[in-house]
């Protein structure tokens, strides 16, 4: 029989063994500020804790406190809202247009007391290691590769401005969890352009403030259109503005007319003369209503003739009583008498601008559609929805869900065949 002593040997000889084992298949490691745990490459990496104190938790009393560690990004559920440690959030820009105003760089969301890493160095490992990724429609990727890499737990934003027929990817799969694009109803809406009520009567322009300018005045052409592409995919644009010619003055800038355009802002100070501008989008999409509406027209003080989207997607996101709808109309000539019995008329003409005594656009560029404010909102959603661990939360609904983006995206355009309206 074996004494006590070699039987203990044996079993701290077999343990030492199962240790070594362990740290050759699981090795630990901090990076930046974020917790991971790295796998054997045969397995989907799994990010785990994700909360980072400020202060070093020197007594055992406070190292108590200290969430469990989880299996996944999920995590969150396992803190409380009265932890005084800051979560750290990764958000990575996948290979999308370097035309962001945003930094790289950390940056604090007091709301949700967490720190946000946003990155637009795209990389596998920095891929594995962020909790949420934006893909931009025209950025570089390559879905089945990215799948490769995605850690479990990792939420997607699919993001784009453009309407569903231009984008570049076409139809993708159903892996992306959340949306970031013109549509008002997507999770982080990124539209070109908002309508604001002034705070203060001193935020007024001065020659707003008496309330009685002729915005006629001053302007001695009647409509402009300005347009590159010629052949939209959702209607004949170029044909019904050049049906509209035929009964009023039209002049046609860029490529689709006989008049030049300079670059830059210069081309639009061309349509301050204009009673009207010809806003009519190259798809018919929900809620696709872009610049031409907003910059366009209403910066430069010109009403909008608008087709595109139905009129109570105008309605829903317009300054009240700011445009005039082609659906309004049953033909072209009386659309035409319309607009001629306004350029006649100071009075009604004056009243599609009655909401810029109360209220001014706010222009959304592209580069500035991901900001601080942004980040903290991805971040808001991130951590609600997974502190509250049964989803309660109204904003969770698609949490960890893939989004049929047929239904809720590509499906959303419709044709207008042959024209919106006849002669």
């Amino acid at each position: 029989m074996a004494s006590p002593t070699s039987t203990f040997r044996s079993w701290i000889g077999l343990l030492t063994c199962c240790v070594i084992l362990i740290e050759l298949l699981t090795f630990r490691r901090e990076e930046g500020k974020f917790l991971f745990v790295s796998y054997p490459s045969f397995h989907r990496p799994k990010l785990k804790n994700i909360f980072r104190y400020e202060a070093q938790l020197a007594t055992a009393e406070r190292i108590q406190k200290l969430p469990a560690k989880q299996d996944n990004r999920t995590s969150f559920s396992s803190g409380t809202r009265s932890h005084k440690g800051v979560c750290i959030i990764q958000v990575l820009y996948w290979n999308g247009p370097k035309m962001l105003s945003l930094p790289d760089g950390k940056y604090y969301c007091p709301a949700v007391n967490c720190e946000v890493k946003f990155t637009t160095k795209a990389s596998y490992d920095a891929l594995s290691t962020s909790h949420v990724v934006i893909l931009h429609h025209t950025g570089n990727w390559n879905i089945p590769q990215l799948e490769r890499y995605r850690p479990k737990g990792q939420m997607w934003i699919y993001m784009s401005r453009e309407s569903p027929p231009h984008s570049r990817h076409g139809r993708v799969p159903n892996v992306f969890n959340w949306t970031m694009t013109y549509r008002s109803d997507s999770d982080f809406p990124i539209s070109y352009g908002i309508y604001k009520d002034y705070d203060e009567e001193s935020q007024r322009p001065s020659d707003l403030q008496s309330g009685s300018k002729n915005w006629a005045n001053g302007k001695t052409k009647l409509a402009a259109w300005i347009s590159s592409n010629c052949k939209g995919p959702s209607w004949p644009r170029a044909l019904f503005v050049k049906n509209l010619s035929r009964f009023m003055d039209v002049d046609m800038f860029g490529r689709c007319g006989n008049k030049k355009c300079p670059e830059g802002e210069s081309c639009f100070e061309l349509l301050r003369p204009y009673k009207f501008y010809l806003a009519f989008e190259n798809s018919r999409c929900s809620d696709y209503i872009t610049e031409k509406m907003w910059r366009n027209s209403f910066i430069y003080n010109v009403v909008p003739v608008v087709y595109g989207t139905g009129k109570k997607d105008y309605e829903k996101l317009a300054p009240p009583n700011s445009f005039i709808h082609v659906s309004d109309f049953p033909n072209i000539s009386s659309l035409v008498a319309y607009i001629k019995l306004l350029n006649k008329n100071d009075s009604m003409y004056n009243k599609y601008f009655e909401w810029k005594y109360f209220s001014y656009i706010d222009q959304q560029r592209e580069n500035r559609v991901i900001t601080k404010e942004t980040l903290c909102s991805i971040t808001g959603k991130l951590r609600d929805c997974t502190l509250w661990s049964r989803n309660s939360h109204s904003n969770c609904s698609n949490f960890h869900t893939s989004l049929d983006m047929n239904k809720m995206w590509f499906d959303t355009c419709h044709e207008s065949s042959p024209l919106p309206l006849p002669v």
